[in-house]
């Protein structure tokens, strides 16, 4: 990962602002990069949070420095006892981004009409964000809306503001498989490696392990069975479910 050389901490705003462009200019997808600034951007607050970064989240990105508002963050809370952290982090990562802009347009929740929403919309494509970036901020932001509704926080209803159609149709993408000789190839190669990272894209390949599984791994995961077979026990991960491969 890129960093800035630098023999002291803490980093001023300004070395900070280097690295979040360091991260706009990497080599990747827009959705990427901007799950990348969220991040730093959220590790920077944790940081100054616990005071081992003097300066606010306001000096380094003036645009995420306000928090989401009190009542975003009693609707957040309400997600805690069902979701997972990463889930309500997506969720509060969301709203904070809404009320900054629509801060920036100066309006309020009660006095949201559709095309306040119509321009949200338009808001999240020009900034690039692929299909199931977009629904998943419509779908956050709706649940959001349906919430403030049962609160009588809202003039209109939460189905007038966001529609199911706001949706943007996700392309479907024909599978990809490495070639028959290419996968023989490429087995042989990780097997016959010494290396760590490569024997666990083998273990990856025989298995079926995601990333996060395997990086989870246990140091005793190998189990036996009665016959003698070895399995692999894989921790909790995407889908909440431990598995014995």
């Amino acid at each position: 990962s890129p960093r800035i050389a630098r023999p002291t901490w803490p980093a001023t705003p300004p070395e900070l602002q280097q690295f979040l462009a360091i991260l706009a200019s990497l080599p990747v997808g827009k959705a990427t990069r901007t799950r990348h600034r969220l991040s730093a951007l959220r590790y920077f607050g944790w940081l100054h949070q616990r005071q081992l970064l003097s300066h606010p989240l306001g000096a380094i990105a003036p645009t995420f420095a306000a928090g989401p508002p009190a009542l975003a963050l009693r609707f957040v809370a309400t997600l805690e006892p069902t979701l997972k952290a990463s889930t309500v982090g997506s969720y509060r990562s969301c709203l904070q981004q809404f009320h900054t802009w629509l801060t920036a347009r100066d309006r309020s929740l009660r006095q949201l009409a559709r095309e306040d929403l119509d321009a949200w919309l338009q808001w999240l494509f020009q900034r690039g964000l692929q299909p199931p970036s977009r629904t998943l901020h419509i779908v956050q932001l709706r649940a959001y809306f349906m919430w403030l509704q049962e609160q009588g926080e809202l003039t209109l209803p939460a189905h007038v503001l966001l529609r199911s159609s706001d949706c943007p149709k996700r392309p479907q993408y024909l599978p990809r498989p490495i070639p028959p000789e290419i996968d023989a190839l490429l087995q042989k190669r990780l097997r016959a490696s010494g290396d760590n990272l490569q024997l666990g894209l083998l273990l990856m390949r025989n298995t079926g392990l995601r990333i996060g599984e395997l990086i989870r791994l246990s140091h005793r995961c190998i189990r036996t069975d009665a016959h003698g077979n070895s399995l692999i026990k894989v921790p909790l991960g995407k889908l909440d479910n431990e598995r014995l491969v």
